[in-house]
């Protein structure tokens, strides 16, 4: 049963995940525009510049998503049931074994 709760949820990760898209496509554009403007170069003058705020802000957008992708499944994980799914499976998702090393890192 889909509930409004859940649908909202659902609109809410899409619009984050959309806007996650962008600022990826955005900091590839700029990262190549940075790269043929000599004045650029230098990291001070880029981050006063129009382009380095734009930067900035897309990049703290990615750190975000990434974040809350990351702490989320650190959630899911925290249930039992889900756990045990995820050790028994052939094939890891990247994201698992980082987090699985790093808890085993914690535990020894």
């Amino acid at each position: 049963e889909i509930s409004p709760q859940s649908n909202l949820f659902c609109i809410v990760l899409l619009r984050n995940y959309k806007a996650y898209i962008q600022a990826i496509g955005d900091l590839n554009n700029l990262f190549h525009s940075r790269m043929r403007n000599i004045i650029h170069q230098n990291d001070t003058i880029y981050s006063l510049s129009s382009n380095g705020r734009l930067a900035n802000h897309a990049c703290q957008l990615a750190h975000d998503h990434t974040d809350g992708v990351i702490k989320l499944r650190k959630d899911q994980l925290q249930d039992g049931g889900e756990l045990e799914k995820v050790k028994r499976k052939r094939r890891l998702d990247f994201l698992d074994i980082l987090l699985f090393a790093r808890v085993s890192v914690y535990h020894r």
